[in-house]
């Protein structure tokens, strides 16, 4: 499945934040950027190890040479995301100081923050910390809301701001092939959700959105959405 997505009262958190940002601090954002860079020769690694598995079975049946390819450094196919790692980082962070938005450790180390939330499923976890750094401008509003629309999705109600789409892999029952099924899950006040999009600061309507990732804006029910969800989740 591909999820592209309580609110607590704005003033008794906001200050706390704003205090807490207003000074950077360099040890935080080196210890995210360290993390970033990590990840990212992991990325890599990662994609040599493809690279080089779909090499060795290009050259096999020719039988050429299987020589090294050039710049891989392992590993096998597999290896585990520094996931739960990053996340404590991350985790220990915010308890701290809360959301570590751009005021405290810089506008890309406050972007790297969010992607560890967001790769480990975390975002929704952290959901009032994120309030708090949007309403203050330490985080972009846009990524705030897909959290909150993933949080809605995930508790089975109809999403606010068009954010969430769904791949769900279903079999064909006349043909026996699984087929992938994508669709944007049901959106509360549709007549009302572009002007919705404008004022949280995205700048593509959801029809653009549609275009652009390849999902119909076809009208579908809620409890619909959410029978596709649970089938494609116990694999029927």
């Amino acid at each position: 499945m591909n999820w592209k997505f309580l609110l607590l009262p704005l003033g008794l958190l906001a200050l706390p934040a704003r205090a807490q940002q207003s000074k950077r601090n360099e040890r935080l954002r080196y210890q995210l950027d360290s993390l970033d860079r990590a990840y990212r020769r992991y990325e890599q690694r990662t994609d040599a190890a493809f690279a080089r598995a779909e090499a060795d079975s290009l050259l096999q049946p020719v039988r050429l040479p299987n020589g090294n390819l050039v710049g891989y450094a392992g590993p096998a196919i597999g290896e585990v995301a520094p996931d739960s790692s990053d996340l404590r980082l991350v985790t220990a962070i915010i308890r701290r100081y809360g959301y570590p938005g751009k005021s405290l450790v810089g506008p890309r180390a406050s972007q790297i923050a969010w992607q560890v939330l967001q790769r480990t499923g975390h975002t929704t976890r952290f959901l009032p910390q994120l309030r708090v750094a949007a309403a203050a401008g330490e985080l972009p509003y846009p990524q705030y809301a897909q959290a909150v629309d993933l949080q809605l999705v995930q508790a089975g109600k109809s999403q606010r701001y068009g954010t969430q789409i769904m791949d769900c892999l279903l079999p064909n029952k006349t043909t026996g092939q699984v087929e992938v099924l994508r669709f944007l899950w049901p959106v509360a006040d549709v007549p009302h959700v572009n002007d919705l999009r404008r004022r949280a600061g995205f700048t593509t309507t959801l029809a653009q959105e549609a275009r652009l990732l390849g999902f119909s804006l076809a009208p579908m029910s809620l409890p619909e959405a959410v029978r596709l969800k649970q089938a494609a989740e116990r694999g029927e």
